[in-house]
């Protein structure tokens, strides 16, 4: 928690990202020894082989950057693309959507959905069973507009 009373919430992926950035880093290097030991190696081999290898420090790099701090003035989410701010009253709603591929297909995401944006910030990222964690007690406590239960949403949004 820091000073001001936030809280700062990182990747719950984040120790699989760094374990995969490793792996992958791993496997390229294998890759370029095997490739670079055999003189007729073909440019796809090198290209694949590096592709792998440049792999890891991406996904590290993701996993140590992307971070969503709560405070009661409003939301930072620092993310690999570039950072936001909003108050609280820009903070409109929390959107279930069925998932994008970035786990099961077909799953439930919990996006928060920011006002005269298009920037979403997906809550499962943060906490799998976010209502039930750290992360839903501060946004109860600093936004309880987004809780109230609204035609079409699920009695346990009104939680």
């Amino acid at each position: 928690m820091g000073d001001d009373g936030s809280t700062v919430y990182t990747l719950q992926s984040r120790t699989r990202l760094f374990g995969l950035a490793g792996f992958l880093g791993v496997v390229g290097v294998y890759m370029l020894v095997v490739v670079a030991g055999r003189p007729t190696a073909q440019a796809l081999e090198w290209f694949g082989a590096l592709f792998v290898l440049a792999l890891g420090p991406l996904f590290a790099y993701v996993a140590a950057v992307t971070q969503l701090t709560v405070s009661a003035s409003g939301l930072d989410y620092q993310g690999p693309l570039g950072s936001l701010h909003a108050d609280w009253d820009q903070v409109v709603e929390i959107k279930q959507v069925v998932g994008r591929g970035r786990r099961d297909w077909g799953s439930l995401e919990d996006l928060l959905v920011l006002a005269n944006s298009r920037q979403r910030i997906t809550l499962n990222d943060f906490a799998p069973n976010w209502r039930g964690s750290p992360l839903g007690a501060d946004l109860r406590k600093h936004a309880p507009h987004l809780f109230k239960q609204h035609p079409g949403h699920h009695a346990r949004d009104a939680r």
